[in-house]
């Protein structure tokens, strides 16, 4: 078996969609003749769940925890009031408080002391992951693989955009290949790196799915799960309900949408013109498991595309959540990328206006009168691209491809 050190800032039972990405692909590799090793460089306790990742046991997992033991930005109070800002860490690029980086680079002596090191695997968008990761590659002479789950073109502009671009590519030139979720970041960095650059979505992890009790649902319940960020509005499906309850199409004690971790005043502001706004809940942020088994027994699910992209091809992490929930998916605006994923899949439509909505919202909702439940039409055979143990072999495949055609240089 090999061995695949990932230096990351997340993993669980860190939660979000950065430690479930790095989480699977070290469930995943392990089935497929693959040791993960974790360096894991910031701690995030305030976000953990120790259930992130199913049927991963992380006890058979060698992890090195950088902050566990009170080092590194800890040491310094100033950094670490503002370590977890993201701007700050990407405008400081390449100089990160001293004791942390010389406690990461100890930690990789230590850690190559200890474990043969096939290849190195590091994800942005932090960039000190990828900082450390270049200096262990080039110390060692060990070959890296590079994941971007975003790029810095989402978050800046102008001479920050620039600078912050160069610093990056004098680390992530000496990458053996590149990943990244979307045909729109795949451009981007084709463009500064002569690298390889692969996709592999985020994605779904079948383990999620299994064992969930299926309910029958008194109630027409569309759910939203997750924040709402910039560039999202939901005004345009809450008008359409609002009026289909307002013109007796719909009975409002037959519905409910429902935004799960979404901060209230944030829904308040879409909500304050409605006359019916009293179907509308703004609920509590809840543990991943429960919020698979809300998204398997809704009704519809709604999901906001960005309506206005910073870089083409952006796709958010609930598309393919969703996708494992087997729930018809309304998605708001119309958005290119994503538009191509449902219609392929056939697991849900887009929609820009707000006729299209109610149209759609009316014939569900009298299939559901008619029948207690609405029908999901998903092709289920076509989703396999889109499952976390897919995109282990993708990993799997990059690994040994740069393990062969590189290995080790010493």
């Amino acid at each position: 078996m090999r061995n695949v050190l990932f230096i990351v800032t997340s993993f669980p039972p860190n939660c979000g969609i950065a430690g479930i990405r790095i989480g699977c692909y070290a469930k995943y590799l392990q089935k497929l003749g693959w040791n993960p090793i974790i360096l894991k460089l910031i701690s995030w306790p305030q976000h953990n769940d120790p259930e992130i990742v199913k049927n991963l046991d992380i006890n058979k997992i060698d992890i090195y925890d950088l902050e566990k033991y009170g080092d590194g930005y800890g040491a310094n109070l100033f950094f670490n009031k503002r370590r977890k800002s993201f701007t700050f860490d990407c405008i400081s690029y390449g100089r990160f408080p001293i004791l942390h980086k010389a406690r990461s680079i100890k930690q990789v002596k230590e850690i190559f002391k200890l474990h043969d090191i096939d290849v190195i695997f590091s994800s942005f968008p932090y960039p000190e992951a990828f900082i450390i990761t270049d200096w262990a590659s080039k110390r060692y002479k060990v070959p890296w693989v590079s994941d971007f789950r975003d790029v810095i073109e989402e978050y800046f502009t102008g001479n920050i955009l620039r600078y912050i671009k160069y610093r990056e590519h004098s680390y992530v030139k000496s990458a053996s290949e590149l990943c990244t979720v979307s045909q729109g970041c795949k451009k981007i960095l084709s463009a500064r790196y002569p690298a390889p650059v692969n996709i592999i979505y985020n994605g779904y992890d079948p383990d999620d799915y299994t064992d969930i009790e299926l309910t029958q649902p008194d109630k027409f319940i569309i759910s939203y799960t997750g924040n709402i960020v910039r560039g999202q509005d939901p005004s345009l499906f809450l008008q359409a309900i609002d009026e289909l309850i307002t013109g007796a199409l719909i009975d409002a004690s037959d519905i409910e949408v429902n935004f799960y971790g979404v901060a209230e005043y944030r829904i308040n502001n879409f909500t304050a013109s409605l006359d019916n706004s009293n179907i509308i809940n703004c609920l509590p942020r809840i543990k991943r498991k429960d919020i698979i088994k809300i998204q398997v027994n809704s009704t519809l699910l709604l999901l906001l595309a960005d309506a206005n992209p910073v870089i083409e091809g952006t796709l958010t992490g609930k598309l393919f959540e969703y996708l494992g929930a087997k729930r018809p998916i309304i998605s708001i605006p119309s958005y290119k990328d994503i538009d191509v994923i449902l219609e392929k899949t056939g697991a849900g439509i887009s929609f820009s206006t707000k006729d299209e909505v109610k149209k759609y919202i009316t014939r569900t909702y009298n299939e559901w009168k008619l029948k207690g439940k609405v029908e999901y039409n998903g092709k289920i055979e076509l989703f396999k691209e889109y499952t976390r143990s897919y995109q282990g072999q993708q990993l799997a495949e990059i690994l040994d491809r740069v393990v062969k055609k590189e290995g080790k240089k010493n």
